[in-house]
């Protein structure tokens, strides 16, 4: 199974919240974070990274998924309740 990341957090809670958030929708998911800032408690600049990876054949439902939560705990509804085609924020 080929793992793709879909989003980038900056703090741990945040990412556990999503993670356990796209389990329940029975998405597998791994987060990865540099070993020496689990160590030592970084969470800012490139140390701090936490990466969210997903199998990449599910890669488009947990995108629809994580989009959906970030809009809900940004109190913007849903995703399905916005107008227009706006690119997800994980997109560069």
């Amino acid at each position: 199974m080929a793992w793709v990341e879909i989003y980038r957090f900056y703090h741990p809670v945040e990412a556990e919240l999503v993670k356990s958030y796209l389990e329940a929708h029975d998405i597998p998911v791994q987060l990865l974070q540099e070993g020496a800032a689990r160590a030592i408690g970084v969470y800012v600049g490139p140390f701090g990274t936490i990466h969210l990876l997903v199998p990449g054949q599910l890669r488009a439902e947990a995108e629809i998924l994580l989009r959906d939560f970030l809009a809900r705990a940004r109190g913007a509804g849903t995703a399905a309740d916005e107008p227009g085609d706006d690119p997800a924020p994980w997109e560069d």
